[in-house]
């Protein structure tokens, strides 16, 4: 039996996903929709900011329809807003970086250069920080027995 793994996706891969079709965030997305081991970890403030992108603004009505059909709702786990208490990464994308320590998750998948500078730093709190590229490649990759 496979073990659940948990991951974190940063906005900039769900909405290059849903706007511009990006090769690696769509493989990103397309791997977890594969997968049923896979549970996609949000919070309130992550979805809103899926949301409330600005290069989504021009969807009003659609996005939520868009969001459903991108993530596969019935393996999203949605807990509470994180307390920041990590004092490295962007400001702004600290609050999905500890929502991914939080939640003891696999993988924080991000293709924002400034959060993936913090590979070394989040390996330490146990998640693995990478680009969708490299998630997707770390996941087909055939496992020992």
């Amino acid at each position: 039996m496979t073990s659940e793994v948990k991951v974190v996706l940063d906005t900039n891969v769900v909405v290059d996903h849903l706007l511009t079709r990006d090769r690696h965030s769509s493989n990103t997305l397309y791997h977890i929709k594969d997968r049923e081991r896979h549970k996609i970890i949000v919070c309130e403030k992550l979805l809103r900011e899926y949301r409330d992108n600005p290069a989504l603004s021009g969807l009003p009505g659609v996005v939520d329809r868009l969001l459903m059909n991108a993530l596969p709702v019935e393996r999203m786990e949605k807990l509470p807003d994180p307390q920041i208490k990590i004092r490295f990464g962007p400001q702004e994308d600290r609050f999905h970086m500890q929502l991914a320590i939080d939640a003891t998750a696999k993988y924080h998948v991000s293709k924002d250069g400034a959060v993936l500078a913090c590979v070394t730093l989040m390996f330490d709190r146990g998640v693995l920080e990478v680009h969708p590229h490299k998630f997707v490649e770390e996941c087909c990759r055939p496992r020992r027995q």
